[in-house]
């Protein structure tokens, strides 16, 4: 009789695990079920899901127009080939050194004018003025990786004070005009691939020549992290 009544009990033990269990496996998928729409509604403090939900629409079966692409926009000075242009590429001239060069000169800028007033950090005093800056670049392409590009500042020294401007209020007694024009290099630089300028070095494309370069004049940032 013993042997029996331990298999019944422990039959039993199994039986009410089993229930214990399901019930426990029904009580989490109706609370993470609901979770979405409890959410909606502010119940679970939103405690599930993180962060705010966005329903995905289904994707409509209507057709949609194609997207006229804009108008190239055109540089002040395009020499050689057009910048974003489309058609065959020039000829271009082969180098002993088995380079092919097509020249290109792009030139192109940005002007800006600024109407400001301020308090200045220095000696104590507000400025009220009308500044203005205009940056030109020539960018000279020889291949597709290879290229020259020289910058300059006709109409400021690249500080603080000295832009060319019109100044109303002016801490240090320069009200009316000022003029800032000068030739001013900002940048002046050469950079490209060691293999695309010497191709006759390694015919097959096999060799590790393909090392880039850079000299001249032009402005480094660093990554922080």
């Amino acid at each position: 009789m013993a042997p029996m009544k331990k298999e019944r009990l422990g039959r039993h033990g199994r039986i009410r695990n089993y229930v214990q269990a399901a019930f426990l496996t029904a009580a989490v998928v109706l609370t993470f079920g609901a979770a979405p729409t409890a959410h909606a509604k502010g119940l679970l403090g939103g405690l599930y899901p993180l962060g705010e939900t966005t329903p995905v629409p289904r994707l409509s079966d209507k057709p949609v127009p194609y997207v006229i692409p804009p108008d190239r926009p055109e540089l002040i000075l395009e020499l050689g080939c057009k910048f974003l242009g489309n058609g065959n590429l020039p000829q271009g001239v082969k180098l002993p050194t088995g380079a092919v060069w097509t020249p290109c000169l792009w030139g192109f800028g940005t002007w800006r004018v600024a109407m400001q007033t301020y308090e200045s950090v220095g000696p104590v005093g507000r400025n009220t003025e009308l500044a203005t800056r205009l940056d030109i670049f020539a960018n000279l392409n020889l291949t597709t990786s290879d290229k020259c590009i020289i910058g300059v500042a006709p109409l400021d020294k690249n500080r603080f004070t000295n832009f060319t401007r019109y100044s109303w209020e002016s801490h240090q007694a320069e009200e009316g005009g000022r003029s800032e024009a000068g030739t001013f290099v900002r940048t002046a630089f050469c950079d490209g691939d060691f293999g695309s300028m010497f191709p006759i070095l390694d015919p097959k494309g096999t060799k590790f020549i393909d090392f880039g370069y850079a000299f001249g004049r032009q402005r480094i940032h660093f990554q922080e992290g």
